[in-house]
């Protein structure tokens, strides 16, 4: 069976490079620090993920502000929109 091919928007691919700039490790170091290396959902777990609430264009442009630390069972949760305590509202996340 032949696997089908996932073709990448301009957006994600801008994302994607912009993954692995200077630029976001220092953002992401700056809402690592922010949390105190905690997840900001649930405050308990330590910090894996930082997540996008909102989408900047282009995304190099997103503030602190619209990113948040996340440990990975609250960042899948998140994700899948599954309910639970501390779950952002669906309609902050703006995914491109």
């Amino acid at each position: 069976m032949m696997k089908k091919q996932h073709r990448l928007t301009a957006q994600q691919r801008d994302y994607r490079r912009f993954l692995r700039t200077v630029e976001w490790s220092l953002q992401r170091a700056r809402v690592i620090v922010r949390s105190g290396g905690l997840c900001e959902i649930c405050k308990t777990r330590r910090l894996k993920q930082v997540h996008h609430l909102r989408y900047s264009d282009p995304v190099s442009s997103t503030p602190d502000s619209d990113l948040i630390g996340l440990c990975g069972f609250c960042h899948r949760r998140e994700h899948v929109r599954l309910p639970g305590p501390g779950a952002l509202a669906s309609a902050e996340m703006q995914l491109f």
